[in-house]
């Protein structure tokens, strides 16, 4: 039998994509399933693009799913940020995605698209079915630390010049650039880190440079912290799977202890660790992870 969700994105591209005027920028739309299916949107990490959901959107749209996966603002093809601040102006264009495709969707996030497909349930609660997350929960406790508001604002504007002036990073070769997110991202599968350069990368004078905008990488103090990410929490209504890494990572390094504090503040929310995975975990570990997510589906969304 056919394994239900391949862990090569090969054979896995989209039905339909197009280029589309929203909220006052440009975003490239990967298709996949039926276009009269219940739609769900779903939002990559940052740094990466729509086109590493070309499995998952392969086999839900396989179940009947209309599959929507954006290159983000600022990220892939998609139109490039006015500023630093590229979380907010995301939001509202998943917001605006799910109206273009109709009342409601289900959403699902990885990484900072989780973080962001949160924000969305919480702030339109009555168009988000459901929501899953891909090791989204949000930075661990360590990273919110106490800092001088006058040197951080310092700071951010200092990198923002500096990314201004300089412009994309040229890498002298394939290899480099490869290696460059490799190293950062240890535990993903070398074809989906081969695929992430094939769509999010691309050679310039000089070399390679990745498509994501510099300004994404920038920003200035702006009272995050982690109230606010649990304060949203509480504010989304709809059914919560949450799916993390059981191993260390990169981006994966809350305690059970730390990510329960987190999950008791949905109302309906439930939370699966992923054996041998870490912040890739649906791309590490895809057998294990769609079990989840259709167990799940098949109780908030019978088919």
């Amino acid at each position: 039998m056919t394994d239900p969700i391949s862990s090569v994105p090969s054979g896995c591209a989209p039905l339909r994509h197009e280029l589309c005027e929203l909220n006052h920028t440009t975003l490239r739309l990967w298709e996949w399933g039926p276009e009269t299916g219940p739609v769900i949107i779903c939002a990559h990490g940052g740094f990466d693009h729509g086109r590493m959901f070309d499995s998952w959107g392969t086999a839900l749209g396989q179940l009947g799913y209309r599959v929507v996966a954006p290159d983000l603002r600022g990220h892939g093809d998609s139109g490039r940020v006015p500023h630093g601040h590229a979380f907010g102006p995301t939001v509202a264009d998943l917001g605006a995605l799910i109206h273009r495709y109709g009342d409601s969707a289900g959403l699902i996030g990885h990484s900072m698209g989780a973080s962001m497909v949160l924000e969305a349930a919480a702030t339109w609660p009555e168009m988000v079915r459901w929501v899953i997350s891909f090791d989204g929960l949000g930075p661990p406790p360590e990273a919110f630390v106490d800092f001088d508001l006058a040197v951080e604002a310092a700071n951010g504007f200092d990198r923002l010049t500096r990314a201004l002036g300089r412009g994309s990073r040229v890498f002298p070769t394939r290899q480099q650039i490869r290696s460059q997110r490799g190293d950062m991202n240890t535990r993903l599968p070398d074809v989906w880190l081969d695929h992430l350069v094939d769509h999010g990368a691309v050679e310039v004078d000089g070399g390679w440079s990745w498509k994501w905008d510099p300004l994404v990488n920038t920003g200035l103090p702006d009272g995050f912290r982690v109230e606010w990410i649990t304060d949203n929490f509480g504010n989304v209504t709809c059914p919560v799977l949450v799916l993390t890494g059981a191993e260390d990572d990169l981006w994966s390094t809350m305690t059970n202890a730390e990510i329960d504090v987190r999950m008791a503040h949905f109302s309906d929310g439930r939370h699966v660790a992923v054996a041998e995975a870490g912040h890739y975990l649906h791309l590490e570990a895809p057998l294990h992870v769609f079990q989840s997510v259709t167990e799940f589906l098949d109780q908030v969304e019978p088919r």
